[in-house]
């Protein structure tokens, strides 16, 4: 309740209103004659902390150093903490010395001090309050006495801190929050303690300049985005301990070669290694039982990947983009999955879970019924596809993204076609008399042209939105069944030989091609 109100309070400020509810109980002046406010916070222990100045905006500046004791005329208080916004938006403070009875910096301590350059925590500090040096953006180092107190860094502590350089956490810490260095865009080297049990969603995204973290096995817990961004991070670890990644923890992180993941972990989450376009190969340890959506999403350097009997549920998308992945192997002993020709299918090969984007030229087998959603999604290098008349479902988005995959046959079988599964086919030949149900953007409606039985046009016409789609009879003697070609001569489907033949329907070695 108490940091709602304080919000409550900065907020009006930041407006410029009179801040009487937040006044200090007296002022006294340090030994550079500055003059330092100061809240009473117990009168029987006789303590205090330093306090906001009361004004419209904050009157610290240049250099200040705050006593251990403090007297206001009457009684004499220690100096237990630094409170809420007691600095705030000091932009001309550029030094301050903090006493070694202080406890406490506190929410907003020192926010945006922006000439502030260093600061020194003394040991008997427990906690460092969420805000407390954000945007702080001349800060270049952060010494902590020792031996320290230091047990919590709240969240976004030192975030937006763009030029500092190094952080030697103290072996006390066991906290660290959300965001604490978000965006610390200069910070090239940091030590954790090792004590720490946890790390905040999105501790060090952003921090651009960070080669490397090694964290300690104490660590149970990592939040979500952790190090995403840290686009210079080569070496990293994850400690023995956690049972999830976490969503997206190492986004982004495209100087990543190598990690190892450790037989603690069950889940690998959502996006956990997305974009990490430099790890060449990932070893997924028999603990795991399920990997999320995006898990490997964009690792161009994987040519492999090995599914173990473990794995009970792979998410969709999970290998998607990884543009020289051409094997995707599943363990046999594996009871939901297997994989055919290197392609994953669930475990009686009747969904055709994900092809690797490496994969050039694809056979599905007569057992598949549903080519599931983004199973070929960006799969740029296939330039032709047999779906086989035992298909009857394909899924949302399947082969958005095949770029190379211009026209496309589907069979009669077919009864359903998901939202943009065929978005960027500008050919498709429906086999069916029956128009299967579609969404308005299952073709792309300014690209597409929509080949239909001879004679089914109207009633493909007037089906549930496909009259949104450019549809053009042909002639059904001869079915489309295949976008391959043979060598020998091609003839169009009056009997003429066509030596430059245009995107069109063919014959060619007795075979019914697509151009």
């Amino acid at each position: 309740m108490k940091k709602y109100l304080l919000r409550g309070l900065l907020a009006v400020m930041m407006l410029g209103l009179p801040l009487s509810s937040m006044a200090y109980d007296f002022s006294a002046q340090d030994t550079n004659d500055s003059t330092i406010y100061y809240s009473i916070t117990d009168s029987t222990n006789m303590t205090c902390c330093v306090a906001f100045s009361a004004k419209k905006s904050n009157s610290y500046s240049g250099t200040i150093t705050i006593p251990e004791t403090v007297s206001d005329g009457t009684n004499t208080y220690t100096v237990t903490a630094i409170d809420d916004n007691a600095f705030y938006n000091c932009k001309s403070l550029t030094s301050v010395t903090i006493p070694n009875t202080v406890t406490t910096i506190g929410t907003w301590a020192f926010y945006s001090c922006t000439t502030l350059s260093s600061i020194t925590i003394p040991n008997s500090v427990v906690s460092i309050e969420e805000y407390a040096f954000q945007k702080c953006s001349s800060i270049t180092k952060v010494e902590f006495g020792e031996p320290s107190s230091l047990d919590f860094i709240g969240p976004h502590a030192f975030d937006g801190c763009s030029s500092l350089e190094s952080f030697d956490m103290p072996s006390t810490v066991t906290t660290v929050g959300a965001k604490v260095f978000y965006k610390c865009t200069s910070l090239a080297s940091v030590n954790l303690s090792s004590s720490l049990i946890t790390i905040g969603e999105s501790a060090f995204s952003g921090c651009k300049a960070l080669i490397s973290i090694e964290i300690p096995n104490s660590v149970i817990t990592i939040g979500d985005y952790a190090f995403t961004g840290c686009t210079k991070l080569a070496s990293a670890n994850l400690p023995s301990n956690i049972t999830h990644t976490g969503k997206y923890i190492f986004c982004k992180c495209k100087s990543l070669k190598s990690i190892e993941i450790p037989t603690s972990v069950t889940t690998i989450d959502e996006g956990a290694f997305y974009g990490c376009s430099s790890l060449a190969n990932i070893e997924i340890p028999t603990s795991v039982t399920i990997i999320g959506k995006k898990a490997f999403y964009g690792c161009n350097a994987f040519t492999s990947v090995e599914i173990p009997d473990s794995v009970t549920s792979i998410a969709y998308i999970a290998f998607c983009c990884c543009e020289n992945l051409t094997v995707i192997n599943v363990s046999e002993g594996n009871q939901n999955y297997c994989s055919i020709d290197s392609i994953l299918y669930n475990k009686d090969a009747t969904i055709l879970v994900e092809c690797p984007a490496g994969k050039t030229d694809v056979t599905i087998p007569s057992s598949v019924i549903e080519i599931g959603q983004y199973a070929f999604y960006k799969c740029t290098k296939i330039t032709s596809i047999v779906i086989p008349n035992s298909v009857t479902t394909i899924g949302n988005t399947a082969f958005e993204g095949c770029t190379g995959l211009t026209s496309v046959v589907i069979p009669s079988s077919v009864t359903s076609i998901g939202a943009r599964a065929f978005y960027d086919c500008t050919t498709v030949y429906m086999t069916s008399t029956t128009a299967p149900s579609v969404y308005t953007n299952s073709f792309n409606k300014s690209k597409a042209t929509i080949y239909v039985p001879e004679g089914q046009k109207e009633s493909y016409e007037s089906a549930t939105n496909w009259s949104t789609f450019t549809l053009v009879g042909y002639e059904t003697s001869i079915n489309p069944v295949s976008s391959e070609t043979k060598n020998g001569k091609t003839f169009n489907l009056q009997g003429i030989e066509v030596s430059e033949p245009a995107k069109g329907l063919y014959i060619k070695n007795r075979k019914k091609i697509i151009k």
